[in-house]
């Protein structure tokens, strides 16, 4: 998996998700697809106070210890 992109997130958005991808990626990596971030905070509707950052992370294999 390419290294992670956040440039198309609103800065705080990307601030709030980033320690966590880079946690999950640092051990999952291999069986990682994609990673997609969805909801407001790709768009300008996202609110720093109260938004919350939605992900979906696509699996190369179901794995139940992911």
């Amino acid at each position: 998996m390419p290294d992670l992109d956040l440039t198309g997130l609103r800065p705080a958005a990307a601030a709030t998700i980033k320690p966590f991808l880079d946690e999950m990626l640092a051990s999952h990596q291999e069986n990682v697809h994609s990673i997609h971030v969805t909801g407001t905070a790709v768009t300008d509707d996202f609110n720093d106070s109260f938004s919350d950052v939605n992900s979906i992370i696509v699996l190369k294999q179901i794995d139940v210890k992911f």
